[in-house]
């Protein structure tokens, strides 16, 4: 089994983290040194200011899901804090108590709305992955999140509030810099403060579900061979993307390679 060593000094934690993985699997071993220990007893009390989410007592922590994610992205900042505390409060919603057990490998899937750190950090949260057909990318400019349970059809969108940065200081009156402000802030305050939450109802083409290649159909311009019915219907032809007018590239030049490049 290959293994992955992975140093980080972190200043946020005052501490120097390691991490023990296999390759692509879930992390083995998590150890800190000289990390100032914390109460992790959650009160049963939704909105109180250490309340993260009720999580089974085979979960893993707050602050190690945060430190999980910070090894992982190299970079402490407050999307991760609220992605985190999203992924947590998420999986909550919907019944799962671990999202990266393998009974829950293909029952959960996420809906992502930006392209930020906080989509980083619910990606380690919860092991939903593009190429796992787990997570999916609706680029809205909105940081958000919907986590779908595939089994019992409930779903709920997660948003995290513009009020919350006003908020922030309030629940970090130590801190004089406006970033540690917003990652202690937003780490302390209440799920009501820090995020809007919609149950909501999602409907999964049989083409977006996790699983194998579904589906296909070739293109009637350039015979490119389309999957998971991702094909656009032009009037009578079949299209794909390229081809049709939602492509994000022009084509300037065919490149031709070389019958040595590229070989390794």
């Amino acid at each position: 089994m290959r293994i992955i060593v992975c140093n980080i000094t972190c200043k946020y934690f005052q501490s120097s983290i390691t991490l023990l993985c296999s390759c692509n699997k879930r992390p083995l071993k998590l150890e800190t040194q000289g990390a100032p220990k914390r109460n992790h007893t959650l009160p049963a009390i939704v909105g109180h200011p250490r309340y993260f989410g009720k999580w089974s007592k085979d979960m893993e922590t707050f602050q190690t899901l945060l430190k999980e994610s910070v090894c992982k992205q190299g970079h402490l900042c407050a999307g991760q804090v609220i992605g985190v505390r999203m992924a947590m409060l998420g999986c909550r919603l919907i019944g799962i108590d671990d999202p990266q057990d393998a009974r829950f490998r293909k029952k959960l899937v996420v809906f992502v709305e930006i392209d930020r750190y906080a989509t980083d950090a619910i990606a380690s949260v919860t092991g939903c992955q593009l190429g796992k057909r787990t997570m999916k990318f609706k680029d809205f400019g909105i940081n958000a999140a919907t986590f779908v349970n595939l089994e019992t059809h409930l779903a709920y969108r997660i948003v995290s509030t513009e009020s919350s940065r006003e908020y922030a200081h309030k629940y970090a009156p130590k801190e004089t810099s406006l970033q540690r402000q917003q990652i202690v802030g937003y780490e302390n305050m209440p799920d009501s403060l820090l995020f809007d939450v919609q149950q909501v109802k999602v409907s999964l083409l049989e083409g977006d579900k996790p699983g194998p290649p579904r589906l296909p159909a070739a293109c009637d311009h350039c015979g490119q061979i389309v999957r998971d019915g991702k094909e656009i219907h032009v009037g009578h032809e079949t299209l794909c993307g390229p081809c049709s007018d939602i492509s994000y590239f022009k084509v300037i030049d065919h490149h031709p390679l070389a019958e040595t490049e590229g070989n390794f």
